[in-house]
């Protein structure tokens, strides 16, 4: 698999971001303090003689400025990318919800509280990397593991058990398999999306496999620019698909602009944070319950708000839910 990488203008200001600048560096004067003195011993005006020194005009220091300024930037960017890579998972194994309770240990009272109440609820959680793409991260996740646990249960329980897991998985299926037209009709390009699709409906149709265990399911989604990266951003376009289908709908909810311009702004790039609008797209749109607790620290008694999006009812919702934790934030997926 080629390695994925994502590339994004960034808005322009005076200059844009990814314009070659091209500047001649000011040449090297050959005025140095020796040469200041001998003019001013051979000056018989007595008058100050300035040395004939080449300045860099302000446009020139300005652009090189802002070059060094943007290089910096790129670096700590660069590294701090880097840090995450090598010190946190795509995705985590299972961690008890105890580790979320000692985290916030020295933490706000609220928060506490909240992760208390959480245990009581649930068991574990598994930490999905913080880099803006979270939500769509732990949705892909939590769905092939919901799908994949299916069947695997199934497969002990008679033949009846396991061909109803199988139709779960094909509903899911087939809505991925229709996606791309869909995605075409609102516009977007069947050659651009197409390497994308078929990496999306790869990792389902892998879940009707033998050969695909929990623990190949892990190792693929964690692969570094791998399956995981493609699906999600073939997730952003869902996510913008079902936008632009219920576009009257929605524009109602969005902050500002136009459906366009906030799928193009805040859906469509990567790395672009998850609000409650796009939550509700996906979730419409693959067919697939979401249940979200929100520890936001807002509830002194430490109770929390769950969200409900896409399909409540059980035929409606491709038979599978995927349940997610909300900090500020950031995503989790949660287990009872």
């Amino acid at each position: 698999m080629t390695p994925l990488i994502f590339s994004f203008d960034m808005p322009n200001d005076d200059t844009s971001v990814n314009a070659n600048i091209t500047t001649e560096r000011a040449p090297e004067s050959s005025t140095d303090s020796s040469n200041v003195i001998t003019a001013l011993e051979n000056n018989d005006d007595g008058k100050v003689v300035q040395p004939n020194v080449n300045v860099p005009s302000s446009g020139v220091v300005d652009a090189e400025s802002h070059r060094i300024k943007r290089e910096q930037t790129e670096n700590q960017l660069n590294a701090i990318n880097e840090e995450i890579r090598q010190n946190n998972a795509l995705t985590s194994e299972f961690l008890p919800l105890t580790h979320l309770i000692q985290s916030y240990a020295e933490s706000s009272e609220s928060f506490l509280k909240g992760a208390e109440y959480l245990s009581l609820k649930y068991r574990w959680y598994r930490r999905v990397r913080g880099d803006g793409n979270c939500y769509y991260r732990a949705f892909l996740y939590g769905l092939c593991e919901v799908l994949l646990s299916r069947r695997l249960e199934a497969a002990t329980n008679g033949e009846e058990a396991l061909q109803k897991s199988r139709k779960d998985i094909d509903r899911v299926h087939l809505v991925a398999k229709t996606s791309l037209e869909k995605c075409t009709q609102q516009g977007y390009s069947k050659f651009t999306l197409e390497m994308f699709y078929d990496e999306f409906v790869g990792i389902l149709s892998s879940l009707l496999k033998d050969t695909t265990t929990p623990a190949s399911l892990h190792s693929i989604l964690n692969h570094e620019n791998g399956v995981s990266d493609y699906c999600c951003w073939y997730l952003r376009v869902l996510t913008a698909t079902q936008l632009k289908i219920d576009r009257e709908r929605f524009s109602a909810f969005l902050e500002y602009g136009d459906v366009d311009t906030f799928c193009s702004e805040e859906v469509e790039p990567m790395h672009k944070d998850v609000g409650m609008v796009q939550a509700i797209a996906l979730a419409e749109f693959m067919g697939v319950k979401v249940d979200v607790e929100y520890l936001d620290g807002r509830n002194p008694d430490g109770k929390l708000v769950v969200h409900h999006f896409g399909p409540q009812d059980q035929n409606e919702s491709n038979g599978c839910g995927v349940t997610l934790l909300y900090r500020p934030g950031h995503y989790d997926i949660l287990y009872r």
